[in-house]
């Protein structure tokens, strides 16, 4: 499966998410929060194939209490690691320019379940900083920049996030995660992060099957 398929399941969970949590705010009154996603050019092409959309900052933009977010989604099957070539340079460093003005910008990383890039294990929030960290992190044994990064280093140097339960008798199932917390976090530095929540992980010998 490759890794673009892997971020397009995620993208859509995360675009759930956000629904979800626009509604629910609209109801409740405790914030105020609006969010969009930006459409790249794979997604504009769905319409025309010749469209080439302008280099976006991030896959996802949100107000929450007058404040400026940016959500970039990145999505491996890799039982292992991350590779760090799927983050680009270019989107590093437009997280850490909406940072300095103000905002605030987050990588969201989820690890999928073996060939079946619908079926969600962990996510991690990370911030650009951390991400930063890594391209200049030197392997001891090559003395050269590390290529990947450990889901192991990933959980401990990263924050956690849940996957929200399936409500039973739902006909048509969608994955949602619980980062209401990203938006009301205070300012931290990369390897300060406190967990969120816990590791989805799946029980031995259990079935998996595609839940889209």
């Amino acid at each position: 499966m490759s890794s673009r398929s892997n971020i397009n399941y995620f993208e859509r969970e995360t675009s759930y998410t956000l629904e979800k949590l626009v509604l629910k705010y609209q109801k409740t009154n405790e914030h105020n929060f609006i969010a969009w996603r930006i459409p790249d050019t794979k997604f504009l092409q769905i319409g025309h194939s010749n469209i080439i959309a302008n280099r976006a900052k991030a896959d996802f933009d949100c107000l929450f209490d007058s404040r400026y977010y940016a959500i970039e989604c990145k999505g491996s099957c890799h039982p292992e690691h991350y590779n760090l070539c799927n983050i680009k340079e270019h989107q590093v460093e437009s997280l850490l320019e909406i940072e300095k003005c103000g905002g605030k910008g987050w990588f969201l990383i989820s690890k999928r379940y073996g060939n079946y890039s619908q079926i969600p294990m962990s996510c991690y929030a990370v911030h650009p900083s951390q991400v930063r960290n890594w391209f200049n992190r030197i392997n001891p044994v090559t003395k050269r920049n590390i290529t990947n990064i450990s889901w192991k280093a990933i959980s401990r140097e990263c924050i956690p996030i849940y996957l929200v339960p399936q409500l039973k008798g739902c006909k048509k199932k969608k994955n949602s995660w619980k980062i209401d917390e990203l938006f009301t976090l205070n300012d931290v530095q990369p390897d300060t992060h406190e967990s969120l929540s816990i590791d989805i992980v799946p029980k031995k010998n259990s079935i998996f099957k595609p839940v889209f």
